[in-house]
């Protein structure tokens, strides 16, 4: 149900951009720390959808009517705590902590660089976007430069399958 209503909030374009960047970055995290595993499903994306909940409603916090304040104010309460039950659940056996967090990271990163422009304030529009942007530009210059330069899988990952092929399921 999150996931319908923040893509009516943000339109298809700003959600799909967060998702699949979140998703992405979330994989890449989880290549990079947790090499000896072989993550599945789209939880760094789902992650990232969270963490960008946050960004939004702070760019938008001076644009709610004065009658939706206390729903507004809801709103956050429940991003910060799903935040803080979402790190610690993350750690659980069976769970890509790595994904989960990395995809939270980019879903919060590229969310203050697409939704900037909904601050009403010029100056703080401005050095929004710019800090978001250079973050987000650094976090996949580093992931990246770090995964190609240290991430190897272990040999058993590379042969799950014999010379002659997988056997059909």
């Amino acid at each position: 149900h999150l996931g319908t209503v923040l893509e009516v909030l943000w339109g298809h374009t700003n959600w799909l951009l967060v998702y699949v960047l979140s998703g992405m970055f979330g994989s890449l995290t989880s290549s990079i720390f947790m090499p000896e595993k072989i993550g599945v499903g789209s939880s760094g994306a789902v992650c990232g959808l969270i963490g960008a909940w946050g960004p939004f409603i702070l760019a938008t916090w001076h644009q709610t009517l004065p009658n939706d304040v206390k729903a507004r104010n809801a709103q956050m309460q429940m991003v910060v705590a799903s935040v803080v039950l979402l790190v610690p659940l993350s750690f659980a056996p069976m769970v890509d902590a790595a994904a989960h967090i990395g995809g939270l990271l980019m879903g919060a990163t590229s969310a203050t660089a697409l939704f900037a422009g909904r601050i009403q304030t010029r100056s703080y529009r401005i050095a929004t976007r710019s800090a978001a942007v250079i973050l987000f530009v650094a976090m996949w210059a580093g992931t990246l430069a770090w995964f190609i330069d240290n991430a190897t899988p272990p040999k058993a990952l590379l042969n799950l399958c014999p010379a002659s092929g997988c056997p059909a399921p």
